[in-house]
């Protein structure tokens, strides 16, 4: 059966049975596309139980489908795709390879946009079948028109925007970090205001550079009743993005979730100040020596579990369950540069002693809750660090045995030169 209508369809379901339909009916918005018997059926089934069994549901420019789940009895319906559509911004990034990673993993249709570059952080952790099934697209995401053309002819329904440049390439060139960090994100912002018909879902990467030093601050973790004041630029872009997402949802009711990591550790953790941990953990893997320049106690967040968060908080705005301009610390477990000492060497004994502690040319930010993000988006158990640690150093070890990294570079320094 061929489709002329010039409209998308919609299938609505009821946002607290998204888990039992979001992989069974959905959005189709391919004109002229034939629809595949299991999809043709359930819309078909659909439109007799809502009385709309005599239109020829294929043509129709818009049908409004509501499934009925007799546990999901609420007035709030958000709609659904039959299959998700993520766009990940930064998906060379470490962050941005294990999003990648994860949701190849349930089947999720993933498109990465990056400047060109090695995707050797995507090599490190997926095999070569899951890397032909991610669609990489090469590109500045400060350019409106291209992400526009991505969304349209990628059919994108969720947006994980990472795409960024770390404090040290902020310092290093703060002109063009700031036009990254913030106007890019303004950019990925209009572009979902521009197609919000189609992309439903959108989170993006704040960071605890938000805050200043612990110096500054009150005793104990802080909550979102604490004012954040940067003391980098790269910091002052993240804040600064945190309101341009206030600013959509008061202004466009375009919701969203910021999340705010603060030490993400695993592998492809190989850049920023803050990856000192990760190089320690790759260090330990090969017998090597390693020093670590951070100060504690820091949260220590498996890239994994910020993962999960990204695409749970991209859904969750998709889904109706977010219907604000949320952001907030993801409040992983703290830990103190010790503490991660004595996992690196209870996972790689053969390592004692070669891991030590030189001095802190970190952010020596404070303790952070993550209460509004667990207010927003439900509890989230984040892997315990010795387990997190001695995942990240076996994967090192088959990696750095198969050649699957290079590491005289992931053990680089992550501070760059000045750029003149």
């Amino acid at each position: 059966m061929r489709s002329d209508a010039a409209a998308p369809f919609d299938i609505l379901v009821p946002s607290a049975g998204i888990q039992r339909y979001g992989r069974v009916v959905g959005v189709h918005r391919d004109r002229g596309a034939l629809l595949g018997q299991q999809f043709r059926d359930s819309l078909a089934d659909a439109a007799r139980r809502t009385g709309h069994e005599r239109d020829p549901p294929v043509m129709l420019a818009h049908l409004w489908i509501l499934a009925y789940d007799k546990r999901c009895r609420q007035e709030r319906w958000c709609p659904v795709t039959l299959t998700e559509r993520f766009l990940i911004t930064g998906g060379l990034g470490c962050i941005g390879a294990w999003t990648v990673r994860r949701l190849l993993a349930e089947g999720a249709g993933v498109v990465t946009y990056d400047l060109p570059g090695d995707p050797h952080r995507l090599r490190l952790i997926l095999d070569d079948d899951q890397l032909a099934r991610a669609t990489r697209i090469n590109g500045d995401v400060t350019d409106l028109a291209a992400i526009e053309r991505v969304i349209a002819d990628h059919q994108i329904t969720h947006i994980v925007h990472l795409a960024g440049m770390q404090l040290p390439l902020v310092r290093a060139d703060p002109i063009r970090g700031v036009q990254v960090n913030a106007v890019g994100t303004t950019v990925i912002f209009e572009a979902v205001r521009r197609h919000r018909d189609q992309v439903r879902g959108l989170a993006y990467a704040s960071s605890a550079a938000v805050w200043g030093p612990r110096s500054a601050y009150r005793p104990g973790r802080l909550t979102s009743a604490d004012v954040p004041v940067p003391v980098s630029l790269y910091g002052v872009t993240k804040l600064a993005n945190e309101g341009t997402a206030r600013v959509y949802w008061v202004e466009h009711q375009l919701a969203s979730v910021g999340l705010r990591p603060y030490v993400v550790y695993g592998p492809g953790r190989d850049q920023g100040v803050t990856s000192f941990p990760s190089k320690a953990m790759l260090a330990a893997a090969v017998g090597r020596s390693y020093a670590i320049e951070l100060g504690g106690p820091v949260g220590m967040e498996l890239a994994d579990d910020i993962a999960a968060m990204f695409i749970r908080a991209a859904r969750a705005t998709a889904d109706g369950t977010v219907q604000d301009a949320v952001a907030g610390d993801v409040g992983g477990p703290s830990a103190g540069m010790p503490e991660i000492v004595a996992a690196i060497e209870a996972a790689a004994p053969w390592a004692a002693g070669k891991i030590t502690l030189a001095g802190d040319i970190g952010p020596n930010l404070p303790e952070v809750s993550g209460e509004a993000v667990a207010a927003a988006l439900g509890g989230f158990a984040f892997t315990p660090l010795a387990e997190g640690v001695a995942a990240t150093i076996e994967l090192f070890r088959a990696a750095a045995a198969s050649g699957r990294i290079d590491v005289e570079r992931a053990l680089a320094s992550p501070v760059p030169a000045k750029v003149p």
